[in-house]
């Protein structure tokens, strides 16, 4: 069970799922029906352990030089039996998907009247494919080009897209786009944290590098930064959902989202600095792991602004960070 856990990476589950919780809670405002929240959830964990799966099956020649000690390179769990649970949840993930928009399609009069990609059930089986895809693209054949960093943003992209595909909005509302119908605000703060996560992903690549090359250690930390500021500026997109909802944001959550935000960019960019400076892999290591999990504190407080300041909403986001220390503590996150 433990090398089943290494493989997948477990404390960094968390940030899967407050991913998830947070982008149901920009669409929705409430985390109701929690069968496709649910449904929406697991499918988020299957592509997350499968990409981290795939990852080391991928990288099997590399991790034998380099972490001997990895599940697969020990022989605790053989290279075929990875490969086939990899491929394996990336179905079952599918599948979920599947679920959760098929749950949403009953709630629905006449949802074969709308669009094609309107329609959540399609929607969430197309972000789910297009997660799928990007999955395998960066584990595969763009891991070693300058594209892999900027797919696992994707991927991240994708993840939160997928928290958001049982939406259905309004008739005649003008906050969406016009392609999958999804809230403008919901493309902002997914492009953001992919911004952020390709950021975190280009420092992650020198982490076990003998020889660091400072330029790019500045390069990624540079591109880190633009997405914190891009999540900072998340209360500026296009919000309104109902003529108040701007007014209702301004008077109750814009403060305090931007103290929760401050305290949590001023926590990363501590440990991005100490790795820029010095360097080390294990400075690298450290800003890596603490950004990551940062992901789930700044979901709480995007969950705080979206939800006008009521505080169940973050909080319980926010305590995803107890399970993602306690396995910290036992199964590297990197």
């Amino acid at each position: 069970m433990k090398a089943w856990l290494q493989l997948i990476r477990a404390p960094n589950l968390s940030s899967a799922i407050a991913n998830i919780a947070m982008a149901f809670l920009v669409v929705h405002h409430d985390w109701l029906p929690i069968s496709h929240l649910f449904w929406l959830i697991a499918a988020s964990c299957c592509f997350y352990s499968a990409g981290m799966i795939l990852n080391d099956v991928f990288d099997v020649a590399t991790d034998r030089e380099q972490r001997p000690d990895r599940p697969i390179p020990s022989n605790r769990i053989s290279l075929a039996t990875a490969r086939n649970a990899g491929f394996l949840l990336l179905a079952v993930g599918l599948a979920c998907c599947t679920g959760a928009g098929f749950l949403a399609n009953l709630n629905i009069e006449s949802v074969s009247e709308m669009p094609l990609l309107h329609q959540p059930m399609a929607r969430a089986v197309l972000i789910g494919t297009l997660l799928g895809i990007s999955i395998v693209l960066y584990d595969g054949p763009l891991k070693k080009t300058v594209m892999a960093p900027w797919v696992m943003g994707g991927c991240r992209f994708f993840n939160i897209l997928l928290g958001a595909s049982t939406f259905v909005p309004d008739v005649g509302a003008s906050n969406v786009d016009p392609v999958l119908a999804l809230p403008y605000s919901i493309w902002w703060i997914a492009a953001s944290i992919a911004v952020l996560i390709s950021g975190v992903t280009l420092l992650a690549r020198k982490e076990a590098a003998t020889e660091q090359h400072r330029p790019s250690l500045v390069f990624a930390s540079v591109i880190l930064v633009f997405g914190l500021i891009g999540i900072a500026l998340i209360y500026l997109c296009p919000l309104t959902h109902t003529p108040d909802f701007q007014k209702k944001i301004a008077s109750t959550s814009i403060n305090g989202f931007l103290i929760f935000i401050a305290v949590v960019a001023l926590t990363v960019l501590r440990h991005v600095f100490t790795s820029v400076v010095h360097g080390t892999p294990k400075t690298i290591q450290v800003a890596v792991v603490t950004t990551l999990r940062s992901l789930v504190m700044i979901d709480a407080a995007i969950c705080f602004l979206f939800s006008f300041g009521v505080l169940m909403y973050p909080l319980s986001v926010a305590a995803l960070m107890l399970p993602a220390m306690v396995l910290g503590k036992f199964i590297r996150s990197t």
